[in-house]
């Protein structure tokens, strides 16, 4: 029998402004599942959050030392202020910042000198998330206990 964990965060604001750019603020739902067929899990997140799902399933996993490495790394930031942290994984990027969380997948990196045609733009909204960092702390910290009942 799986075992679920689920969670809903609440936005603590509409939309924030950073660097002149607006990003809107949703409700992040998750949930984590145990497939004892493959030995694996799937973290499903919302559709704004879809690469946030995507980097726990694939860059964490199972991965212990890696969840606990991960979440010092917040504490730092959170505590000392620390400006950013870049983690580059296998194919997908996690930044950290006192203020924000933003995962992104490695290949999205794309040029700004390549051209479209007007009224055209790259479809990139499954390969990036952002939310707060506090709001990744929780997951994160759902996520520890999550595998570490298995």
């Amino acid at each position: 029998m799986p075992f679920f964990i689920t969670c809903n965060l609440k936005p603590f604001k509409d939309k924030i402004l950073q660097n002149n750019i607006f990003y809107r603020v949703v409700k992040m739902d998750y949930e984590f599942r145990n497939n004892s067929l493959e030995d694996s899990v799937v973290a499903l997140f919302s559709m704004e959050h879809q690469a946030v799902g995507r980097w726990f399933t694939e860059e964490i996993a199972k991965d212990k030392d890696k969840l606990s490495t991960i979440l010092s790394v917040i504490e730092h930031i959170s505590k000392d202020g620390v400006t950013e942290k870049k983690i580059i994984g296998k194919s997908i990027t996690l930044e950290l910042s006192y203020e924000r969380v933003l995962v992104y997948e490695n290949c999205i990196q794309y040029d700004n000198d390549y051209l479209l045609e007007e009224d055209m733009n790259l479809y990139d909204e499954e390969s990036i998330a952002s939310c707060g960092l506090e709001d990744f702390r929780d997951a994160m910290l759902s996520y520890q206990e999550f595998i570490f009942s298995l």
